[in-house]
């Protein structure tokens, strides 16, 4: 269970939208966001974008997670043979409570002497457990951005 302190909490509306579904891996590496800082998982690496070094376009791309904006998270994921994608944008109200969190990557940072840290927005919203009982519960978690 994850303890936050309310003052840590602010108010916000996550909205996950739809952003496309392709069939195709050069369909699914043109829908990449041309702008943003993220994390790209390949077969058999995981590299920070933007790409620092050209990749082959034919390196088998099986998920991604760009912050666009500081509100907005484009998600891609492989799964069932297609690409689909998602935009996670979170919005001013108050259906929601947001936290940001750090995770230690295992990239390392320009100088190399640290492993990067990842910047998420974990979502929470009100529901019903079990019993009726309302709980803050995680809704999802939205990349943000890259600490060195």
């Amino acid at each position: 269970m994850k303890i936050f302190e309310p003052a840590q909490a602010r108010s916000c509306h996550l909205v996950v939208a739809p952003a496309g579904t392709f069939t195709s891996l050069a369909a699914a590496w043109a829908s990449l966001p041309q702008g943003g800082e993220g994390w790209l998982t390949l077969a058999g690496e995981l590299v920070r974008f933007p790409l620092p070094v050209p990749v082959s376009p034919d390196s088998f791309l099986l998920e991604a997670e760009i912050a666009c904006s500081p509100t907005e998270t484009f998600s891609l994921r492989h799964e069932d043979g297609v690409w689909k994608s998602w935009i996670w944008r979170e919005e001013q109200g108050d259906g929601h409570k947001a936290v940001e969190e750090h995770f230690v990557s295992s990239l390392e940072s320009s100088g190399g002497a640290s492993p990067l840290r990842q910047r998420y927005t974990t979502c929470w919203e009100l529901a019903a457990d079990e019993l009726g009982v309302k709980v803050w519960r995680p809704l999802g978690a939205r990349f943000c951005g890259w600490e060195d």
